[in-house]
């Protein structure tokens, strides 16, 4: 359920880009904006139109289940154990640095990735 939030978060902040694109394209090159305009404006519709119906359809699986018990994201615990995560991912980071060099780093940022794509 929480997984369907974040899938719209992300694809509602990707929508959000075309806009400010086609902002920072008009201050830097009117012309450029003439042409660009149509496409971005489409793309950036196709998102909106594609969050929103992320939305609707998170909306209609929680009236399906609306029973969501959240766990308090500020506790000690919660901090605790991001922390721990957070120092274990730079410690390996640095000693995969320092022992196997920097053309190592994309094997290191694979191993140390969070794959939750089974929720």
């Amino acid at each position: 359920m929480i997984f369907r939030a974040f899938q719209n978060a992300v694809v509602l902040a990707s929508a959000i880009m075309f806009p400010r694109l086609l902002l920072e394209i008009a201050v830097v090159n009117q012309d450029l904006m003439k042409n660009m305009a149509l496409p971005i404006l489409v793309m950036g519709a196709a998102g909106f139109c594609l969050a929103a119906y992320f939305y609707m359809r998170s909306r209609a699986a929680q009236t399906e289940n609306p029973a969501m018990n959240f766990d308090n994201p500020f506790s000690l615990k919660s901090a605790i154990m991001f922390a721990l995560v957070f120092a274990t991912i730079l410690i390996f980071t640095r000693l995969a640095i320092t022992y196997l060099g920097n053309t190592w780093l994309p094997l290191v940022s694979i191993v140390t990735s969070d794959d939750d794509s089974g929720v």
